[in-house]
């Protein structure tokens, strides 16, 4: 059960699984995903969005049906800054109409991609959510193909805040 109260699908809770077995923590960071009152506790004291857009923190990435996806992961820096896993950072706009996160500078830019910003998470997990995509794509969220968008849920682990 996610803290939020949304059941992770076994899909979701297998990504989560190979993600941490991938690396995405060292091992001094731990590993357990957060629990009861505890988890309830964390999320209230989770750093606040931008008005209407996704909240900052630690994203992790994966391709529906695959293994972790190519970006990895990221993070959303207060003041409009992004850090992928492996690269350079950059910055960000949200574009609150289109729901759109749009890169300037870093890695993303460089690959053309933008986010789609799901608050209540995509169809096999609750959480927010940024769907990965090249900008030239006007599929929305789960109307891709097998392997053409990335997923990346905001991690709820404590370390991630």
């Amino acid at each position: 059960m996610r803290p939020n109260g949304f059941p992770l699908s076994r899909r979701a809770r297998c990504a989560l699984l190979l993600l941490l077995a991938a690396g995405c923590r060292a091992p001094d960071e731990g590993a357990g995903l957060p629990q009861g009152a505890g988890a309830a506790a964390m999320l209230a004291a989770a750093p606040a969005a931008e008005p209407g857009g996704p909240t900052p923190g630690r994203y992790a990435c994966w391709i529906r049906g695959a293994a972790p996806a190519g970006a990895g992961g990221f993070r959303l820096l207060p003041g409009g800054r992004y850090q992928p896993a492996a690269g350079s950072g950059g910055r960000y706009g949200y574009d609150a109409a289109t729901r759109t996160l749009s890169f300037r500078g870093g890695t993303f830019a460089s690959y053309d991609w933008v986010g789609v910003y799901l608050e209540e998470g995509a169809e096999d997990a609750g959480g927010e959510t940024v769907v990965l995509k090249d900008r030239t794509d006007a599929r929305a969220p789960g109307s891709e193909g097998a392997g053409e968008f990335q997923y990346c849920y905001r991690s709820t682990h404590p370390d991630d805040q």
